[in-house]
């Protein structure tokens, strides 16, 4: 419990009573309970400092909308470093920067409370950005692109109160440079395969991805892509041996699914599905085909399904 403090004023009038014996204490006991009350209060000490004009330290204000809806859409620009929250009725965004983050927590799936995935803003706000059987993919995600510590909470606590009114649909989650990409967590086993040291391949990005719908209808020969992607063999497989490094039993299978324009240039890139399971080779593989220019397709644009399978030597 923390003793009340006297103030440097009531320090200086205890100094220099002039009397002395049972008197002089009596009259100091007195001073210092009439002065002890408003001496030290929450206001002076540093531990309430930011505590977001809540109830409670770090709670949000009663009436912040954080409490009673979600965004209708969260997008983690990884290259600017920012996050903009979509709230529903506003025309536009609300951007913070990665510096006004605390850290991503997590509540898992119990009993009818589906797996969810917050953000705690350095206001006090914690929003939730994403909601279900993606969360746990998002939380990965999260926490290796952008360096936010993971707090994942104990059974049956830190969901979302249902009695605050959240829109039936969940929020939408993308992450990654500029517009995102909307992970998503493995539904189907349609790439289902074995991998290095026998780990399942598991789909990250479902087939009706954003990014490719309206795309394809070009063509462009399998051996173009491939001698491409061989030609530049070694910058992916530079993305690969930085991590090995660090892990030395670091083996397994990325498919990555891009989108060829029609001037022979990439549009869009991102992870299909992956046994590796390390997203800074995946973020960095997507990176550099991105990078790439294949031959112009004919007839409009390519969407290309490609697998890079990393073993050590």
């Amino acid at each position: 419990m923390r003793t009340n403090r006297p103030t440097r004023s009531s320090r200086s009038a205890t100094l220099h009573l002039p009397f002395a014996g049972v008197l002089r204490g009596a009259l100091f006991a007195a001073l210092v309970a009439a002065v002890a009350p408003t001496a030290w209060g929450a206001d002076d000490d540093d531990e309430f400092l930011g505590s977001g004009g809540g109830d409670e330290e770090g709670a949000a204000p009663k009436d912040d909308r954080s409490l009673w809806s979600w965004p209708t859409e969260t997008r983690i620009d990884t290259r600017a470093s920012t996050i903009s929250l979509a709230w529903e009725g506003d025309a536009q965004p609300e951007v913070l920067s990665f510096d006004d983050v605390l850290r991503v927590e997590r509540a898992r799936a119990y009993e009818k409370m589906p797996d969810e995935l917050f953000l705690r803003i350095a206001d006090g706000r914690r929003v939730l950005v994403s909601r279900g059987n993606d969360a746990a993919t998002h939380a990965i995600l999260a926490k290796a692109l952008t360096g936010f510590t993971l707090e994942v909470m104990p059974p049956g606590e830190g969901h979302f109160d249902p009695k605050n009114g959240g829109r039936s649909r969940p929020p939408a989650l993308r992450i990654g440079p500029g517009d995102g990409i909307a992970y998503r967590a493995a539904k189907t086993t349609d790439l289902a395969m074995q991998g290095g040291r026998g780990a399942e391949l598991r789909v990250v990005a479902d087939d009706d991805h954003a990014a490719l719908r309206g795309e394809g209808g070009g063509t462009l020969a399998k051996e173009q892509i491939d001698l491409v992607i061989k030609e530049r063999m070694a910058l992916y497989s530079r993305c690969y041996e930085r991590e090995l490094r660090r892990d030395a039993r670091l083996a397994g299978k990325v498919v990555i699914r891009f989108v060829v324009d029609k001037d022979g240039s990439v549009k869009h890139a991102h992870l299909r599905a992956t046994s590796l399971e390390n997203s800074v080779v995946e973020s960095c593989v997507v990176s550099e085909i991105l990078q790439t220019r294949f031959p112009k397709p004919g007839g409009g644009t390519v969407v290309v399904s490609y697998p890079f399978n990393f073993q050590p030597r």
